[in-house]
């Protein structure tokens, strides 16, 4: 009997150092992984912009898909990705969105960075009700690790043909990406979105965004001179001084408002981004402005300004390669 309870001891035992050392290979494996998801990330799709976000709980980056532009003023904190030639002004309704290849991208803000379960958690109590609901009721949700962090994915389907692809992912950025197929603009943006501070272009997002803040300000506040000082010289041959006064004087109306800059495009020493003056009364409307930077002696610099009303002389946004 002795001997018998000796055996089962030794095997249990043995069955936890198994088991620790299986973990133990799953997480060295799962970290390899991780790794090489930000290499491919930071790695791929050189030629094509990048978008970076601004929000403070949302600040993360993909590559923008050629031919497509980002729409950030429809729906709060959702970004759009819509191909060349979409009207958006016809996308009034889920299905006509994704049928159109639209993209859409989504921090989720309530599940705490790197958190596997509540990120599942939040697959199975909102997110899959709300495809449920929105989509088709037959749907495929397949769970795994990507790099070190949960991963959902799910397929909808209805009257024989798919409807909805989703991916939700936790790590540094938990955010949920839709679409109506796995089109190829879908994994472009899922295979690089990643926070900013794991991407390559880190250092220079932390020196735009002081220089899109300090722009705003010195408009809003009538500095212009100190705005004009700080700009580029491209800038500084296409516009005098007094133009940008000008300019700035007949979009008054406008500087008094709030101005919200969701994010922008990054394209090797050019930033761009949408300038947006948010409505005064609850039911008015916001205008649009833009705003171009140029890295210049190893700073970020105004390059070119369009605001509602008025525009200074601007160079053109960076185009596609």
């Amino acid at each position: 009997m002795n001997k018998l309870l000796r055996s089962l001891l030794i095997l249990v035992v043995l069955v936890v150092i198994a088991s620790g050392g299986y973990l133990a290979w799953q997480k060295s494996q799962r970290e390899k992984n991780q790794v090489k998801l930000l290499k491919t990330a930071n790695e791929s799709y050189l030629d094509d912009q990048r978008y970076i976000s601004f929000g403070t709980d949302s600040d993360y980056t993909f590559a923008v898909p050629k031919s497509y532009t980002v729409s950030e003023s429809s729906t709060p904190g959702v970004k759009f990705l819509i191909p060349g030639g979409v009207d958006s002004t016809t996308l009034d309704s889920p299905e006509k969105t994704f049928d159109a290849s639209v993209v859409a991208i989504e921090a989720i803000s309530n599940v705490k960075p790197f958190d596997n379960k509540a990120i599942k958690n939040h697959v199975k109590n909102t997110v899959l009700p709300e495809v449920k609901k929105t989509a088709s009721e037959d749907i495929k949700t397949v769970y795994a690790y990507t790099g070190k962090y949960r991963s959902a994915t799910i397929t909808a389907t209805k009257d024989g043909r798919q409807v909805r692809q989703v991916f939700v992912y936790g790590g540094a950025r938990p955010y949920m990406a839709v679409s109506g197929t796995k089109s190829d603009a879908f994994l472009e943006v899922i295979n690089t979105l990643i926070s900013v501070n794991d991407s390559n272009i880190k250092d220079d997002t932390a020196l735009i965004k002081p220089v899109v803040t300090a722009t705003i300000t010195f408009l809003k506040e009538g500095k212009l001179q100190q705005l004009y000082d700080s700009a580029s010289s491209e800038f500084k041959k296409k516009a005098s001084l007094n133009q940008l006064t000008s300019a700035v004087n007949d979009s008054k109306n406008d500087l008094s408002r709030d101005v919200l800059v969701p994010g922008g495009n990054i394209a090797g020493n050019h930033f761009f981004c949408t300038l947006s003056f948010q409505p005064i009364e609850k039911d008015g409307k916001s205008t649009l402005g833009s705003l171009n930077l140029i890295k210049e002696d190893n700073q970020w610099k105004l390059q070119g300004l369009t605001l509602p009303t008025s525009s200074t002389p601007s160079t053109p946004t960076p185009k596609k390669k």
